[in-house]
């Protein structure tokens, strides 16, 4: 079928989710039509669904190398792009990657818009430092380093805290799981020192190597202030290594004030299955967590027919 590559470029809107048009081309045909044309993020991921149909991955790709894109110096945009992609190849850490970046931009607009106090010294401060700096940043040592960032924050020693998220000895991974500090002091329920790290800089995109967010733990503990802080950089519906999402993480210790606070926002998807084809309701029915259940049940953007 011939086509008109004056036109096409010029009129993305008609075609891009056309999946008659796109079966009825060749990918040399699309590829050539997209030399010519700028995408948005929403055009993208309307036709790469499709074209993820009609193509294997290698056409996919090709064609995909001839993608330009509309909009410049925008964040929200890329970052939608680069969850499309991890979504159509299914690659769990471009979405991490999307987050990070989303994250340290946020971070940044903050600091640069509030005038954040310098964090004062304490009797102990000198002595936390000292200590810090005696300390290799290696995971043999990631308990260590716990155990002065929980004396710090016990001191109100703001100042040493500011220190280790500055000089990443708050990146210092260990466990079991691969966390960080941060993570940690959210499993452990620290809440003064998760705050702290949080209000001086530690990510809170941060991720055990199961992929679990701080997220998915604050929805475990039924912690909505923590759920509150957490969804200003992470996705509502954010999934862990087997497809859990922050809802799915409510039903077994049966956290339901973070339910309700969940179900009440604007993006969530409460239908999500994990790994094993389980949603959060189907979860709720199997554990007989009766509460549960009937906030889903009575939930109008929960699909009832499992």
């Amino acid at each position: 079928m011939s086509v008109d590559y004056d036109y096409f470029p010029q009129h993305v809107d008609e075609w891009c989710n056309d999946g008659n048009f796109i079966n009825c081309r060749t990918p040399m045909q699309i590829s050539n039509i997209l030399d010519k044309c700028s995408l948005t993020s929403k055009q993208f991921t309307q036709l790469f669904s499709l074209i993820q149909e009609f193509y294997n991955i290698e056409d996919t790709l090709k064609i995909m190398q001839h993608v330009h894109f509309s909009t410049k110096n925008d964040l929200k945009e890329s970052c939608s792009v680069i969850n499309c992609i991890s979504e159509l190849f299914n690659i769990p850490f471009l979405k991490e990657i999307s987050s990070d970046i989303t994250y340290i931009h946020k971070f940044d607009l903050r600091r640069a818009t509030q005038k954040t106090k310098e964090p004062q010294k304490v009797p102990t401060t000198d002595a936390n430092i000292k200590l810090l700096n005696s300390i290799d940043k290696l995971m043999d040592n990631f308990l260590i380093i716990y155990k002065v960032l929980v004396k710090a924050a016990n001191e109100d020693d703001e100042y040493t805290i500011k220190y280790a998220v500055d000089e990443k000895y708050s990146d210092v991974r260990g466990n079991k799981l691969f966390i960080d500090q941060l993570f940690y002091a959210v499993f452990n329920k620290n809440h003064k020192l998760a705050n702290l790290l949080i209000k001086y800089g530690a990510s809170v995109t941060t991720r055990s190597k199961d992929n679990d967010s701080l997220l998915h733990l604050y929805a475990l503990y039924d912690d909505v202030d923590g759920i509150r802080i957490c969804l200003k950089y992470i996705d509502v519906n954010t999934q862990d290594g087997m497809g859990n999402t922050p809802l799915h993480y409510c039903i077994s210790p049966g956290s339901v004030k973070a339910l309700n606070f969940l179900l009440s926002q604007p993006g969530i998807n409460p239908n999500i299955k994990n790994s094993v084809g389980s949603s959060p309701l189907s979860m709720a029915i199997k554990m007989e967590k009766d509460e549960i259940t009937e906030i889903l049940m009575d939930n109008p953007k929960v699909d009832t027919n499992i």
